[in-house]
């Protein structure tokens, strides 16, 4: 390296490119929270209405560009758990029940990639499905509790 002399003549520009087969960082998906009051909020009186708006906030989860289906999947999950824990609670968005800001990143970190990885990834091969039909089959198996 000390015979390493800069590089003159040429524009140029350096990346450093980082990849992780799972993602550790969920705090930044704000997006979905209020998305979750709704839910919670249509739950309390109607389950059905509230799991609709779940799955519309599932829907949202695997439009991301950001995620791989495995933290999809995992996300999914988490918001699903989230939203039986406060129904079954009956805590209001904003209550006490539901202080701790990183509940998101909490419950994904929780779920093991390996495991959710295993579960759907014969979605995932199957060259039959395109990304809408994977989408279904994967929240299909989040609702019916089939991961968690």
């Amino acid at each position: 390296m000390q015979s390493a002399k800069p590089l003159t003549g040429y524009d140029y520009m350096l990346f450093l490119i980082e990849a992780a087969l799972y993602r550790d960082d969920f705090r930044y998906f704000d997006d979905y929270g209020s998305l979750m009051d709704t839910a919670i909020e249509k739950g309390m009186t109607n389950k059905s209405d509230g799991d609709a708006v779940l799955k519309t906030v599932m829907l949202a989860v695997f439009k991301s560009d950001d995620l791989t289906y495995v933290d999809k999947t995992r996300v999914a999950a988490a918001l699903k758990a989230e939203y039986e824990e406060r129904i079954a609670f009956q805590s209001k968005p904003g209550s006490k029940a539901c202080e701790n800001p990183q509940w998101l990143n909490d419950r994904v970190l929780a779920l093991d990639p390996d495991t959710v990885s295993r579960r759907i990834s014969p979605f995932l091969a199957n060259k039959d499905l395109n990304e809408a039909a994977i989408a279904d089959q994967i929240i299909a198996l989040v609702m019916n509790a089939e991961i968690q």
